[in-house]
């Protein structure tokens, strides 16, 4: 009798694991079709060679300064696909400025339709990066938080300055920070939370120059929901970006470069009856119909009361 209860709630408990198991790969499935539905949606290297191949040479240039700290390599192809998409009718050129130095690369730019500016972590300090570490001893983490709050103002000033007379969009550091701070990985430390406030404050400063616009991170969060860091590539070539990550970034940068095209529709009721005018602000009788295309062809009703 008592093996046999033993034996039970062996069983029981088993059978209550493998329900948390099933539940588990239930939401880990769920979860990876989501992602996979975002990584369809975001746009394929070669996809993007394939849409600047086919961009019209003659048309208007469209000069656009892409500025950021490491090498652009596939950030430039997906932006300049994504601009090429966005307006067709324009021949976007992107112009890029030198490795590491994206004051300078900022400072420089001029004759340009815009200028997107790319911040990430080592360009506000190179030992928040990957390539070039100086040590993160807890004796150098007030060092860095000084050294990023000089990178702060100093890249506030520029883009104020640059800003009279190009328009900028900006973007924020979009890669997780490397593991510089001591506590355990579920805990925010001290450090990354004094460390993100800093970089807030000036995200809020920098909304309120004339001509400056902030790329979402809440766009972006919804648009990149896989890895986004290669350390290879970083280490490599010095492009930190996973191509996915890369497409969704580019495709944010590309929408904010500039006011899209207005678009047009023509909004009718369910009878097929298009008004001349807003009842509200013409009145029943200076309601005038006009001729609507319908599922036969071109067709022209008689005006009847409106109906409440």
């Amino acid at each position: 009798m008592v093996l046999a209860a033993e034996r039970s709630h062996c069983t029981s408990a088993r059978g209550d694991g493998s329900e948390g198991r099933i539940d588990g790969a239930l939401g880990d499935r769920d979860r990876n079709r989501s992602v996979g539905a975002v990584l369809n949606m975001t746009m394929k290297l070669a996809e993007a060679l394939k849409v600047i191949q086919s961009a019209l040479p003659d048309s208007p240039r469209l000069e656009v300064a892409l500025l950021c700290g490491f090498t652009p390599l596939h950030l430039e192809t997906f932006f300049r696909a994504h601009l090429c998409k966005l307006f067709p009718e324009r021949s976007p050129n992107v112009l890029t400025g030198l490795y590491g130095d994206l004051i300078g690369n900022l400072q420089r730019a001029a004759g340009v339709s815009t200028a997107v500016v790319v911040i990430e972590w080592p360009d506000l300090d190179p030992r928040l990066g990957l390539r070039r570490l100086g040590g993160w001893e807890p004796s150098q983490l007030q060092d860095i938080l000084g050294e990023v709050s000089r990178s702060c103002d100093l890249l506030q000033s520029s883009v104020a300055a640059v800003a009279r007379n190009t328009p900028l969009v900006v973007c924020f550091p979009t890669l997780p920070l490397v593991p510089v701070s001591f506590s355990p990985l579920a805990r925010a430390s001290e450090f990354t939370l004094e460390l993100r406030s800093r970089v807030a404050s000036l995200s809020a400063a920098l909304s309120q120059v004339p001509g400056v616009r902030i790329a979402d991170p809440q766009r972006l969060d919804a648009l990149s929901l896989s890895r986004r860091l290669d350390v290879n590539s970083d280490l490599s070539a010095g492009f930190p970006y996973t191509l996915p990550h890369a497409s969704a970034l580019a495709e944010v940068l590309a929408g904010l470069v500039l006011n899209p095209q207005p678009k047009k529709g023509l909004i009718t009721d369910l009878d097929d009856t298009l008004w001349r005018g807003i009842l509200g602000e013409v009145g029943v009788r200076r309601q005038q119909e006009r001729p609507v295309v319908g599922g036969r062809g071109v067709c022209r009703q008689r005006s009847h009361p409106a109906r409440e």
